[in-house]
């Protein structure tokens, strides 16, 4: 990104811009109930000094917002053009401007400092793909940047939600958003929004809550009690250097990657799929097939074609029901369930592809098949 103004703003700490910025930031009245609507306040091409490359979302999510558009045709609101910019500084540019802190007694607090610090930093370690530190976050963006944008997406509309009641009962770093919400900001398909963001509770970058830990006023206003379960998502946003990405690496996942709750109960206990899917109730018929692919894995020491692993766990299952199990089902809980199996040192390729030791003779050529550790 490059714009007249970009090395004052970036060094705008340094006694001879502090002034120069705080005027370039200056408006006559600031108004709205989010920051991002309140940086709107602000004149965007004075900011940048480019007015031609300026211009107002006329529609989606953003519309009457100002923006700046780059060489890239990228466009960036007035917040999200400063938070770019600064990462971390974001919060300490915000404190010295002083002027989004105002309010009326109706509303809430203009925004959590908790979250605008943890939101600024981690928004800062991703804002430019080829900047990015952390070597197994890379990796896992790598394999497909829809991911950044959702990363992305997720922290700029923590700073974009008007709050008029507080989400919880302590001052928690919260977000309100749902998979549709970030699949219309960043316009990837809601299926992969909904693999990712599986993905980053999994991780613990995001953390939903259940509806028994909102706060009564927030409860009240925006839950139906007739239809809890429609309740927009509210998330516990967390620092993103903490994350530790090997599982993600080691078992390859990918925004096309489905995880179920079965496959988590399964190869991380009840309690871990509590979090990740929080407020829903497992009734799926995967979680005992995937114990039934475990057992014929864990029962032999040759390799197994995939065919043969599911083959020999749906009979295993289907004599315990009454009910006839899909091969759909059967192959949609294997899908969610191979996916860890590198965590227990679990192979799996292509017959042709495996050491003579691991080749197995029933299979065909090109067949799948796994090898147990």
């Amino acid at each position: 990104m490059k714009f007249k103004n970009i090395e004052i703003i970036k060094n705008w700490n340094k006694l001879e811009n502090v002034g120069t910025v705080y005027n370039l930031y200056s408006a006559d009245e600031i108004t709205g109930h989010s920051l991002e609507k309140k940086m709107n306040c602000c004149d965007i091409a004075k900011i940048t000094g480019e007015p031609d490359k300026c211009g107002v979302y006329q529609r989606g999510d953003k519309k009457g917002l100002q923006y700046f558009s780059n060489l890239r045709k990228h466009k960036y609101t007035v917040m999200e053009l400063t938070l770019t910019l600064l990462g971390a500084d974001f919060p300490n540019l915000i404190n010295m401007l002083g002027i989004f802190y105002s309010g009326g007694e109706e509303e809430l607090i203009d925004f959590n400092e908790s979250l605008l610090d943890v939101c600024s930093t981690n928004y800062g370690m991703v804002s430019v793909y080829g900047s990015i530190r952390d070597p197994g976050l890379k990796a896992f963006i790598k394999r497909d940047k829809d991911v950044l944008k959702v990363l992305k997406a997720v922290y700029t509309t923590a700073l974009s939600i008007s709050w008029y009641v507080n989400p919880t009962d302590q001052e928690l770093p919260c977000t309100r958003m749902s998979a549709k919400d970030i699949s219309e900001k960043t316009g990837v398909k809601e299926r992969k929004v909904i693999n990712i963001l599986t993905i980053l509770r999994l991780m613990h970058v995001i953390a939903e809550l259940p509806v028994n830990q909102l706060s009564k006023p927030y409860f009240e206003r925006y839950i139906d009690l007739q239809q809890v379960w429609k309740h927009k998502p509210v998330y516990v946003v967390f620092p993103l250097a903490k994350v530790d990405w090997s599982l993600v690496n080691t078992c390859n996942l990918t925004a096309k990657s489905v995880i179920s709750q079965s496959s988590v109960t399964y190869w991380f206990g009840d309690d871990v799929a509590q979090k990740v899917f929080v407020d829903r109730v497992n009734h799926s018929i995967q979680l005992t097939l995937m114990m039934a692919f475990g057992d014929v894995i864990r029962g032999t020491s040759h390799s197994l074609s995939v065919k043969t692993v599911k083959d020999t766990g749906l009979s295993i299952v289907q004599n315990e029901v009454s009910e006839i199990i899909p091969d759909e089902t059967v192959n949609d809980a294997w899908k969610s369930f191979q996916l860890f199996l590198p965590c227990a040192g679990v192979e799996m390729g292509t017959n042709s592809r495996a050491d003579e030791g691991n080749k197995n003779g029933l299979a065909k050529f090109n067949e799948k098949i796994v090898i147990p550790a």
